[in-house]
Order: C-alpha cells, then structure tokens, then sequence
C-alpha cells in the first residue's frame, strides 16, 4: 500500500513512434522503468495516442487504464469519489459517514449501493491479469485487492502527485 514505500521513480526512457494498423493514426510508444524499494526495476509498456499524450490524468482516465469499464454502476461514483479525495484529502478520513453518503445524494441512490457498487468495481479491477498498474499506483506489490478506502485512497494520492 502506498503508505509503505518511501519513493518509486518514474523514469521514461524510450519514446518512439508506432503507426497503427487501420485508419492512420499516429500512436507513441512509451516505456518507464518503475523502480522501487529495492531497486527492483519493472517495464511498463503502454501505447497511447498522439491526442491524448498531453491530456492530464484524471480519474476516470485512469480507471480506465486499469482496466475497468464505464459500464460499471460503479465507474461514476469511484470517479466522483476520487476527484472529492484528491481535492480535500480529509474526506478520506469519513468514508462511511461522509464520502458515501455525499456520492449516494449526487448521484440519487442509497450509500450501500455506492459501498457495494465500488466493491464491485475494485474487484473487476483486480480481475485484471495484469496488476502492474494497480501496483505502481499503490507503491507497492499486492497480494490482495484493496479495500473500498484503501483503492479510493490510493488512487486519488497517485493522481495528487
């Protein structure tokens, strides 16, 4: 979990162009080396599109890149969620009694349908084979998938940096 490693660099160091099959589009090819305690060293490779490479990372972006869908009841709220957090990080602190309870009231529904939809989405997102991301995000490996708080928590401090 994030709290537990003291600093992961994000090093890009290989950026090339990639032409797609199909209509012409322009895809960049990049590659970081993510480098944590320890000094071990992984690849993250990711393609992503000559458009978006200067579009901020938000949260719904992000959910996104970790493999979950929008057809999630669930999407909208863990991006409400996250955006609240990353703005007014104390909002962590209440998720129960104040986080659930203002997403339920945005959004028209009860707070246990909010609990229950973003445990849902964090399991879809650990369903993913792939937890590079997840783990890049959190600081650390995981061998578990995050709690409800732990999963808004972590993803809103990543995009906070």
């Amino acid at each position: 979990y994030k709290n537990s490693v003291t600093q992961k660099e994000k090093n890009c160091c290989d950026t090339t162009l990639y032409q797609s099959r199909g209509p012409p589009q322009m895809l960049i090819r990049v590659i970081c080396y993510l480098t944590y305690r320890g000094g071990v060293s992984m690849p993250l490779v990711c393609y992503v599109s000559e458009r978006d490479i200067n579009t901020p990372l938000d949260a719904e972006r992000l959910l996104r890149l970790l493999g979950v869908s929008g057809k999630l009841s669930g999407f909208y709220f863990a991006v409400y969620m996250i955006e609240q957090v990353r703005q007014k990080p104390d909002h962590i602190l209440l998720v129960t009694k104040r986080l659930y309870k203002q997403t339920a009231r945005h959004f028209g529904t009860t707070s246990s349908c909010v609990e229950r939809n973003l445990r849902t989405l964090v399991q879809a997102c650990w369903r993913q084979p792939d937890h590079s991301l997840l783990e890049c995000v959190a600081g650390s490996s995981l061998t578990q998938p995050p709690t409800n708080t732990q999963f808004i928590d972590m993803l809103s401090a990543y995009l906070r940096e």
